[in-house]
């Protein structure tokens, strides 16, 4: 900018600058925010709190002020441009940022897709401007006399799923990163032993998900779609020679164990359920109405509580562990007639520790010989660190339990469990597998960090999870860990499907 003082003949500057000077702010909660030349990022909170990315946008302000006082000083005419994510081509041979970003959903470059990932996560969209607009608008800028202070230049909003649809639509033969897993989570166990799963599609999966999202105020209520119902398994009741089995659930007002209750009743099992509050009729509302199915005897126990358990236990066949592993050895006598405890733990015990590429990892499989080194998860905190260690040593603590005291035990590692089930309110699974449709971004966080974590989004049905912890508890061979998944997909395909079956529904797309 000094020779162009010195010159005197210029007649205007450019300073290309960055929409990154403008879009790292504090204030941008929730949706419906609009950034514009007006915006300008917060250094002091930039500096202190050192975000990704931070130093780039701190320098970017500076220069824009620093240039402007320049400016101002020496009787300079400035103008400046801050381009969003620039695509297109150019005639450089080489370049370092925005067109690799751009194909990395293609090439694979897992360095690459990490920018345009932290690009959304910044900006709550992916915004685009063609390098030949970009062109143009400074040479607009240039000619047009009024011109004066700053252009963000952007022409598109778009979002990662959204460019990845794209992608995957016009240029099949490339592939599509997203689309495919890149790990498979196996179940190949409990199939080998005789287990057959009813739900292995998406649409099997989906296909009374969303009037239970509705019922559950997840999904808006005033939004028609086609009521379909699930198709109806019979469950074969006990043989009357056999007497009737008694079976315990533990946390019968959560979402698996209030679904299993139902599938045991069903199966003719006289069922004993935990909760920490009998009384509290909001949250056991639905097991009053499973009582109508037979014997349900609806105990109070805390985990907190020593012996709490033992009256829920006492007499029972098998011990289904849903909400968390309790102690086992009753003193009461009748304790001695369990025959198995099935712990319900998670697939979160099976994730491999680090972070795996985009591209080479393809094929891994995970079952149940894969465990989560706990010293690195703890040294390194990666994300869901915590729920993926309190699991393993979870398991682990139960079968040195179970050996000390003679207990015959199974686990169940179920994956990311769908499909509608009796309990009134759930947590985590169900609203983030509806997010794409709902909007809820802290569950479509929550299903992104599932596939961050296993390669996959890998899915198991709430029914034939039920179906599982049944058949591992009766059939006599059972033994170890069994992980319980029905298939694998991605949140690109699961995307690609709901806009396909739900065109009524909105499929997510985040747009500041």
């Amino acid at each position: 900018m000094r020779s162009c003082a010195k010159a005197k003949t210029v007649k205007r500057v450019i300073l290309t600058s960055s929409a990154s000077s403008i879009t790292r702010r504090p204030d941008l909660q929730g949706d419906g925010h609009v950034l514009d030349d007006e915006s300008v990022s917060d250094v002091e909170l930039l500096r202190a709190k050192k975000p990704p990315g931070w130093g780039y946008a701190v320098s970017k302000v500076l220069l824009e002020k620093a240039a402007s006082r320049f400016a101002e000083e020496h009787g300079i005419s400035l103008v400046t441009v801050c381009p969003v994510v620039t695509a297109g081509a150019a005639p450089a041979t080489r370049v370092r940022t925005s067109v690799p970003n751009c194909l990395s959903l293609l090439s694979g470059d897992e360095a690459e897709f990490a920018v345009l990932r932290g690009i959304e996560a910044l900006c709550g969209t992916i915004p685009l401007v063609h390098v030949d607009d970009v062109c143009r608008a400074e040479m607009f800028v240039a000619e047009a006399e009024a011109a004066a202070g700053k252009y963000l230049c952007c022409s598109v909003n778009t979002t990662i799923l959204e460019l990845a649809r794209f992608l995957a639509d016009k240029y099949p033969q490339s592939g599509d990163l997203l689309e495919k897993s890149r790990m498979c989570v196996s179940s190949v166990k409990l199939e080998r032993e005789g287990f057959e799963y009813k739900y292995k599609t998406l649409d099997g999966m989906y296909d009374d998900m969303i009037e239970y999202g509705k019922a559950l105020g997840i999904l808006p209520k005033n939004v028609k779609a086609p009521k379909v119902f699930r198709r109806s398994f019979s469950q074969p009741k006990m043989p009357a020679s056999g007497g009737v089995k008694t079976a315990c659930v533990t946390g019968g007002n959560g979402y698996i164990a209030s679904a299993l209750v139902k599938m045991l009743m069903e199966k003719g099992y006289a069922v004993k359920t935990t909760v920490r509050n009998p009384d509290d009729k909001e949250k056991n509302s639905h097991l009053k109405g499973l009582q109508a199915l037979g014997h349900l005897e609806i105990l109070r126990a805390d985990l907190d509580d020593e012996g709490s358990f033992d009256e829920a236990v006492a007499g029972c066949h098998y011990a289904f562990l849903v909400a968390a592993p309790v102690n086992l050895a009753s003193q009461k006598p009748e304790a001695g007639t369990v025959k198995r405890v099935v712990l319900t733990s998670s697939a979160a015990a099976v994730v491999p520790s680090r972070p795996l590429p985009l591209k080479g990892s393809a094929g891994l499989v995970l079952d149940e010989e894969t465990w989560p080194d706990v010293d690195y998860l703890v040294t390194n905190k990666p994300v869901t660190w915590g729920y993926c260690v309190s699991k393993v040593l979870l398991e682990k603590a139960a079968c040195r339990f179970a050996m000390e005291h003679g207990i015959n035990l199974v686990t169940v590692c179920p994956v990311v469990t769908v499909g509608a089930a009796p309990a009134s309110k759930v947590h985590i699974s169900v609203p983030a597998s509806l997010s794409l449709l709902s909007g809820d971004e802290a569950a479509l966080a929550v299903l992104k960090g599932a596939e961050a974590l296993f390669g996959a989004v890998p899915m198991v049905d709430v029914d034939d999870l039920c179906r599982a912890e049944i058949f591992v508890a009766e059939r006599e061979a059972s033994s170890g860990r069994y992980v319980c998944c029905g298939l694998n997909t991605t949140v690109v395909e699961l995307a690609r499907f709901l806009a396909h079956k739900y065109p009524q529904y909105n499929v997510v797309k985040t747009d500041v």
